[in-house]
């Protein structure tokens, strides 16, 4: 995605002459805007940050572009350069933060993704499902198939009448071929309803309907820091969170300090069984809520704030 430099650095370059600005920002991925804003700071002398909503190199799933040795040094070199030539690079993260400051050492402004307040101004309370929903909302990739959670809900099935007859797994979006042959495989196909793709308000009234809210990170070694937009909507919904991905995640961390869920590794069948069972149970007795705290401080208005502060300092 590299074409777009050199037209876009001759174009901007005589934009910014006759519009002067104070400070540049380039936001990635695709992180080839990066490399604009690195020309425009050395042509104009102009600020510049830098902003990461995702790693370069240090993404999931880099290794399988299957990038030649000579490819894979200039990803690495260019990725040092705009860490170093950047005024300011703001991550989304702390792990990303570590990753980068490994690399090349200076401070990381953590702004994270986060959910607009107005999306959520209704709660929908009133029309929470009847059923033990388990959504999911987004694509279901197959580096993130939960083969042994499908395990854990068909074998609760078969021991709790009660479970297999309020049991729903909601899929809002789309689920690769791979996992819904492995749902099928596993005896829920029944209790499956897809959804498929809505309007994002839909989707809002969705979430805040479901008994518990399903985040599926993934199962690869980058995947600790991992902070999809997603999980911050999850929070804005208020719903009960179950993560399955590292326990010592970004994603971990962050439901475990609002208390707006659990989090459990892929591997451990056991502990998915004691969420599940402690999830339906509270279900039973119709007091499944979600007690997170602090949300608030995800809010775009208050991450807007905070860049605010950044383009300050920058200014001052």
């Amino acid at each position: 995605r590299r074409f777009w430099i050199k037209p876009s650095v001759r174009f901007l370059t005589n934009y910014l002459k006759e519009h002067p600005v104070d400070i540049v920002i380039t936001t990635g991925p695709p992180h080839s805007v990066h490399l604009i804003g690195l020309h425009l700071k050395r042509k104009l002398k102009v600020r510049w940050l830098a902003d990461f909503r995702d790693p370069w190199t240090g993404i999931y799933y880099y290794k399988e572009l299957k990038l030649s040795r000579l490819a894979d040094r200039k990803h690495s070199r260019l990725e040092e350069v705009v860490l170093r030539e950047a005024d300011v690079v703001t991550v989304v993260g702390d792990h990303m933060m570590e990753e980068f400051s490994n690399k090349v050492e200076r401070p990381y402004p953590v702004i994270t993704n986060g959910f607009d307040e107005d999306d959520f101004g209704v709660q929908a309370k009133a029309l929470i499902d009847g059923k033990f929903s388990i959504a999911h909302f987004g694509t279901i990739y197959p580096l993130a198939n939960p083969l042994k959670f499908w395990d854990v809900l068909a074998d609760k099935v078969k021991s709790d009448s009660s479970f297999a007859q309020m049991l729903e797994i909601k899929l809002v979006g789309k689920a690769d071929h791979t996992v819904l042959s492995t749902i099928a495989e596993a005896g829920l196909d029944s209790y499956v309803r897809k959804i498929g793709y809505l309007p994002h308000n839909d989707v809002v009234i969705e979430m805040q309907k479901s008994q518990v809210l399903l985040l599926l990170v993934n199962t690869t070694p980058q995947a600790k820091g991992i902070l999809t937009g997603k999980l911050f909507e999850y929070l804005a919904a208020r719903r009960p969170i179950l993560c399955l991905g590292p326990t010592d995640g970004d994603a971990a961390k962050l439901i475990s300090n609002l208390n707006a869920g659990y989090n459990t590794a892929y591997s451990d069948d056991n502990s998915m069984r004691s969420i599940i069972d402690a999830y339906f149970e509270k279900f039973k007795q119709g007091n499944l809520m979600c007690e997170s705290t602090n949300i608030g401080q995800f809010s775009r208005r208050e991450l807007t704030r905070q860049m605010a502060e950044v383009l300050d300092k920058m200014l001052a």
